[in-house]
């Protein structure tokens, strides 16, 4: 947990650089296919990864984390440790196992039904904010404060979860066109 930022960002920094010339096969083809699907700025995402690095003390860091936490992860993801062992190092987290690999888990209907019952059971919480740490490919934090709790139950429901950032409703670009 927090640890082996270094692999993981030379992994994907690689995959940036591969972007236009990896093929079916390459262990960075699957990762460069959803950065094309969801469209990510690679220079953007570059500069992100390059930022990060491991915590100095993870079990300081994971104890910060006292808003209710959802751990969810695919039943065949172990791409970035043990999601069991992070929802058991969180104080205040609960884990939920769904579906799938690292990559297909995202695309299952259970994710966003697990998201959707856990923002239904915490309820609006004004000033809260509720982190969702999805081993599976969506991890942030949503603030309830600016995002309406009903978009968000609708949004996880939807299994579109990746269309909150930052508190606010992002449209699709060919939504908005």
């Amino acid at each position: 947990m927090l640890t082996n930022w270094e692999q993981r960002c030379r992994f994907f920094v690689t995959a940036i650089e591969r972007f236009d010339e990896a093929r079916r096969g390459d262990p960075h083809w699957l990762s460069i296919q959803f950065m094309r699907t969801m469209k990510i700025d690679l220079e953007a995402a570059r500069l992100l990864l390059q930022g990060l690095g491991d915590h100095s003390e993870p079990q300081q860091a994971l104890a910060s984390f006292t808003m209710p936490t959802l751990v969810v992860c695919g039943d065949e993801d172990d791409d970035n440790g043990s999601a069991r062992d992070l929802a058991k190092a969180l104080p205040n987290a609960r884990y939920q196992e769904i579906p799938g690999t690292h990559m297909s888990s995202v695309t299952k209907p259970q994710l966003g039904e697990a998201i959707a019952a856990f923002l239904a059971a915490a309820g609006p919480r004004g000033g809260n904010l509720l982190s969702l740490a999805a081993m599976c490919g969506i991890a942030g934090l949503l603030d309830l404060d600016r995002a309406t709790p009903q978009a968000a139950l609708e949004a996880a429901a939807q299994n579109d979860c990746c269309n909150i950032h930052h508190g606010k409703e992002q449209k699709q670009d060919d939504d908005s066109a």
